[in-house]
């Protein structure tokens, strides 16, 4: 069979308006606003333009941003726009693999240009799962199957930024044939 890749967008950028995406010349989405995922895509591996223009901006114009990605095959990557408007920047990270099934994989990405860098803490174990991310780095844990109380923290601190409702994590579901 023929390779891909697997990508989608998120628009992290708190102050920036709504984006059109494209790659290269071909329209993705339009109006994606701030905290919003687009749809997963699927594309032939390649090097890539992402280009974002402010929403109904011209597409023959210079666009707000242009990300370049170089994507590899049977991957899957997550492209976000980040950082404030006037230091707009486009930050690409390859999505960790698929845990096992009776695993699940917890991923911290710290997209806030303001923040001190955070600890992921399990506070029911009383424990830091995945500590000192800072803005712009994304680290993960694959952990059993849990159902975990999360909290977010300034690293190295009680200080709780966000705290997160207790979740279950039931680890990927597989079906046979």
């Amino acid at each position: 069979g023929t390779a891909t890749t697997r990508f989608e967008v998120l628009h992290a950028s708190p102050d920036a308006p709504p984006v059109d995406l494209y790659v290269g010349t071909t329209p993705l989405r339009a109006a994606l606003a701030y905290t919003q995922f687009s749809p997963r895509y699927v594309i032939a591996p390649g090097t890539y333009q992402i280009r974002v223009f402010q929403q109904g901006a011209d597409p023959n114009g210079t666009p707000l941003l242009t990300i370049p990605v170089g994507l590899e095959p049977d991957q899957r990557y997550l492209i976000v726009i980040a950082n404030r408007v006037q230091t707009l920047e486009g930050v690409v990270y390859q999505e960790p693999p698929t845990p096992s099934a009776a695993q699940a994989t917890l991923r911290l990405m710290n997209l806030d240009p303001g923040s001190a860098p955070l600890d992921l803490f399990d506070a029911v174990a009383n424990a830091v799962l995945i500590p000192d991310v800072a803005f712009k780095i994304a680290k993960q844990i694959t952990i059993p199957q849990a159902n975990l109380t999360l909290q977010l923290r300034q690293t190295g601190t009680a200080n709780i930024v966000v705290s997160i409702a207790p979740t279950n994590f039931p680890g990927e579901s597989r079906s046979g044939i």
